[in-house]
């Protein structure tokens, strides 16, 4: 009685046809941890962006805009990012008190960390020895220095053009977002950049240059990396200055492009990983979110 046996060619043959199985399953889970890594990374940037841009939305919606004009805002459109502080109708605490203030000095940028911070600082009603208070400006063309908002706030809001404050009292609002951009819309439609010297509270129409009561809405856009992309990336401050500032041409023209338009088009460009100094991967996961934000009527 003779016992069938597999010859060595089929044994051969088998464990051929093993190993391309376990490699075509070894690829399959490989694409699908990649696809499960980009989405988690997109949702996380979606997250980060919707965050970011709801604290910063807030914050301007309640901008306080009083009849007459008469309060500082510093919109400092630079080389870069931008930096916007206001007074708002928000919480803060203020300085040496525990007590919660309802109006605050209110200010974002992106720190030199490339985060997303926030500053709110109470403001403190009339009381002996406390200073500063809730300052309004003295005229239309001869302000006080100490009713500016960098005249009252030297330590949080600094000087021009930069504006680098360096109080402690900044909070770090979003660790994802490194791009910060913003461009106003006036009362009648067009946008614009804030001037180079701005006097939010001048109300001299014949100049051309619109004070705060002639600013219908701001305009943010934002961009977005997460966290685990951003180890990949060796300078930040690079990958920042390839999405470009908005120039007076592009948010002139007909249509407007805004930020969000150009720096979608930089992104899509075939050059931008290189000129950005980041690999191909970290370039395709960068979000860019824009919102427009409609003051308070005077």
């Amino acid at each position: 009685m003779s016992i069938a046996a597999f010859t060595i060619i089929e044994v051969l043959v088998a464990m051929a046809v093993l190993a391309m199985l376990l490699i075509i399953l070894v690829q399959m889970f490989g694409i699908t941890g990649k696809l499960t890594s980009s989405g988690q990374k997109r949702m996380d940037s979606e997250r980060a962006g919707r965050e970011a841009l709801g604290i910063l939305g807030d914050d301007l919606k309640k901008m306080i805009v009083r009849p007459y004009a008469d309060l500082d805002v510093v919109l400092a459109s630079r080389s870069g990012n931008d930096r916007m502080f206001f007074y708002a109708q928000v919480p803060g605490f203020s300085t040496g008190s525990n007590a919660v203030c309802p109006i605050s000095l209110v200010g974002h940028r992106i720190n030199s960390r490339w985060q997303l911070e926030r500053l709110s600082k109470g403001l403190r009603w009339s009381g002996v020895g406390e200073s500063p208070v809730f300052l309004a400006l003295n005229g239309s063309t001869n302000a006080s220095p100490g009713s500016t908002l960098p005249g009252a706030w030297p330590s949080e809001i600094g000087t021009a053009p930069d504006y680098e404050g360096t109080s402690a009292d900044y909070q770090v609002s979003s660790g994802e977002v490194f791009r910060l951009e913003f461009c106003l819309m006036g009362q009648d439609g067009r946008f614009f950049l804030p001037p180079a010297t701005w006097r939010a509270w001048e109300d001299d129409d014949a100049d051309g240059t619109p004070n705060l009561k002639e600013i219908k809405a701001v305009v943010v856009a934002i961009a977005v990396l997460d966290a685990k992309s951003r180890l990949l990336v060796r300078d930040m401050g690079t990958l920042a200055a390839a999405l470009p500032d908005p120039t007076a041409a592009q948010l002139g023209s007909t249509p407007p492009e805004l930020m969000a338009s150009a720096w979608k088009k930089a992104l899509e460009s075939s050059g931008f990983a290189a000129t950005a100094g980041v690999p191909p991967q970290v370039a395709a996961n960068i979000r860019v979110y824009q919102s427009i934000f409609v003051l308070n009527d005077p």
